[in-house]
């Protein structure tokens, strides 16, 4: 996802943006069609500029009980600074990307993921109450029930 610096000195409101994800970025990331979308606005600080908005969650999870695929299509809230001002950026502080005044424009994609991974869950489960699978025959048991005796 490419920002120019003419579109970000102008500056935006709800701007829609979608991106590609696909095998080649190396980011084992599946997501609905294969894009993200994500909705934004841009303004104009000092040594740099504001992006917020929020990124549509569309991963695929599979969940960890039941091994079913699932998505939330949830929104996760943004914000990021393009600064100029070296000084601002820090192994600590993810929200600010270095912006050199030499250069016309930016790649945002890795950030993009990068907020939407941050947001990934240490327990994925397709909901609460997932039973699971049998342990004896395997069976998916949100879906059916099984005879066995555990």
């Amino acid at each position: 996802m490419i920002l120019s610096r003419s579109e970000l000195d102008t500056g935006f409101k709800d701007k829609l943006f979608e991106i590609n994800i696909d095998n080649t970025d190396a980011v084992d990331l599946k997501v609905l069609n294969n894009r993200l979308q994500c909705n934004l606005n841009s303004k104009k600080i000092k040594n740099g500029y504001l992006l917020n908005g929020y990124i549509v969650n569309n991963i695929i999870y599979n969940c960890d009980r039941c091994l079913d695929s699932f998505h939330k299509n949830n929104q996760i809230n943004i914000e990021l600074t393009l600064t100029k001002n070296i000084q601002n950026i820090n192994s600590e502080n993810y929200d600010f990307i270095y912006f050199s005044e030499e250069i016309n424009e930016i790649n945002i994609k890795f950030n993009i993921i990068e907020v939407l991974l941050s947001e990934y869950p240490i327990k994925v489960l397709c909901h609460d109450e997932c039973e699971g699978l049998c342990l004896q025959c395997g069976k998916n048991l949100n879906k059916n029930k099984c005879s066995c005796k555990n």
